[in-house]
């Protein structure tokens, strides 16, 4: 299997961790949340987390039974989707897929909840080593057209300012450039995915 491959199927499983809800979270039509459900989320249909957002949204006006009910989906959801409320919050218009959502989850890590911050570590851990060169090719050749080894030529010149994996990559690919004779090109790897 391909870098790219196993880049494209991390990234997939990525999204759907962030994005997936916990097996059925249901309010019942009798339940303490009924009345404010009505009285604030009357327009917001069940699914994909929307009305327990809404609850979450509305909490200060909340009765202290539907408090309870709301704090204990809450509790039983942040385990499993640590990064729910900051993705929510920060990144609610970005749809998952070629590392969009954890590019904006990593543009607000300032602002992000402990445990978020602790999973998108993990994330960018784990995606480093098939891109390493991803932020500081955003960073310092943002407007760099891959190709004729114009990307590997930005990175060279910005070889100092370059995270220790990137500046090794880098290094690795000018000795293999010298060493075959060959024009500068970048790797498929250390291209940008097209926008779709």
């Amino acid at each position: 299997m391909t870098k790219d491959k196993i880049k494209a199927l991390f990234l997939a499983a990525m999204a759907a961790g962030l994005a997936a809800q916990p097996a059925k979270l249901a309010f019942a039509a009798d339940e303490p949340c009924a009345s404010d459900r009505m009285k604030f989320c009357a327009d917001v249909k069940p699914g994909g987390g929307q009305l327990l957002d809404c609850l979450n949204r509305n909490a200060a006006n909340l009765t202290p039974s539907c408090k309870t009910q709301v704090n204990e989906l809450n509790a039983a959801i942040v385990p499993a989707r640590p990064c729910a409320a900051d993705q929510d919050k920060f990144c609610r218009d970005v749809k998952p897929g070629g590392g969009k959502l954890l590019d904006c989850l990593n543009k607000n890590a300032a602002n992000l909840t402990a445990a978020c911050k602790a999973q998108v570590k993990e994330l960018n851990a784990a995606i480093v080593p098939a891109r390493p060169c991803a932020a500081d090719q955003d960073k310092f050749c943002r407007d760099v057209k891959p190709g004729g080894g114009q990307l590997l030529d930005c990175l060279t010149r910005n070889a100092a300012k370059l995270a220790a994996p990137c500046k090794a990559q880098v290094a690795k690919l000018n000795a293999d450039v010298k060493a075959a004779g060959k024009p500068k090109q970048a790797p498929a790897a250390q291209k940008k995915p097209a926008a779709k």
